[in-house]
């Protein structure tokens, strides 16, 4: 995970001078079909997580859009993490 987000930062610099933005998003735990087959084996882990639930993939679509829309035209090289507060800070 750590070499993506270098190589986003870093190909952020390589590309703003095509004008293109390199930005990254890392999700947490969220439903998908390799989810439901981590339950199966491991048990529901999520009462241990703050908010004690996935998050849905439709949750990820307003960063998504963020980060396509005019309006974030001065972020790049950034990984936004979307992980509901599962991570440990």
């Amino acid at each position: 995970k750590a070499a993506l987000n270098r190589m986003t930062e870093t190909l952020a610099v390589e590309w703003a001078r095509y004008h293109i933005n390199v930005n990254g998003i890392a999700p947490g735990a969220f439903a998908s079909e390799m989810m439901d087959g981590m339950l199966s084996r491991m048990g529901d882990f999520t009462p241990h997580f703050p908010r004690k639930r996935l998050g849905q993939p439709e949750q990820m679509d307003s960063t998504l859009l963020y980060l396509c829309d005019p309006a974030s035209e001065c972020v790049t090289g950034t990984v936004v993490k979307i992980d509901d507060g599962q991570g440990g800070r």
